[in-house]
Formats: C-alpha cells, structure tokens, sequence
C-alpha cells in the first residue's frame, strides 16, 4: 500500500510539473509576443527643434502670469532660435555678485509649437523631447 501510495504521488508531482512548466512556457512565448521591440512596429523620427522658440522674460510687472498655461497668447514673445541664454542679455550689475558674472538673477520662459503627424489615427502616441 505504501508503495502504491508512493508512486502515485510521484507520478502526480511529476504530472503537475509537466503542467505548470507547460502553462509557464505558454505565458512567456505571449509574453514574447507583446513585448517586441519598438522599432518593429513604430515609425523613428527626429525632428530639429532649434529653431523658431517664444522667449519672454520674467520682470515684475509679468510675473503673477501663468506662463505654463497652453491658452496664453505668446504673439508678443520674442522669437528666437537656440541656443539662447538671457542671463547674457542682462545689465551688469555690482549688486549681483561675481557667482553669476556680475548680472541679477532672473527667469524666463521659452515655448515652442509644433505639429506631430504620425500617421496613425486614434492612436496612442508618445513623444520624447531632450
């Protein structure tokens, strides 16, 4: 009785194994379906975007403003290409400090619209901006 107690729970532990390595190899080869490479099935694009950029610097009188807002109409903003750094364009300053080159500390905003046809309609899309 034991030893047929024995190799029946050998046979079933056996038998379930064979299942499970089964179901695991079926869950991975879906797996390696759906995790293909993005250049299989999406389109590569770079765009240069150095040119054409919306600059306004932060002063007092613009400062409550909600710049990062995509309503606010920017047609008064400078346009300009990049790279750019208004930290230059500022009056020299003995009250500054030599840290940032004798010029006051100050902020601004750059903005930059464009149009991003990928083909695809309804579809979800991402795009990465460095």
């Amino acid at each position: 009785m034991k030893r047929i107690l024995t190799t029946f729970l050998t046979a079933l532990s056996l038998t379930s194994s064979l299942t499970a390595q089964a179901q695991y190899q079926d869950v991975k080869a879906k797996k390696a379906e759906t995790n293909r490479p993005l250049s299989e099935f999406a389109e590569h694009r770079k765009t240069l975007l150095d040119f054409d950029w919306k600059f306004m610097l932060v002063t007092a009188e613009n400062k409550n403003t909600d710049f990062a807002s995509p309503a606010l109409d920017d047609s008064s903003w400078r346009t300009l290409d990049l790279p750019h750094d208004f930290q230059f364009e500022q009056p020299w300053s003995k009250d500054a400090g030599g840290a940032r080159g004798f010029k006051p500390m100050c902020d601004g905003w750059y903005r930059k619209t464009f149009r991003a046809d990928y083909g695809g309609k309804n579809e979800a899309s991402t795009i990465f901006v460095t």
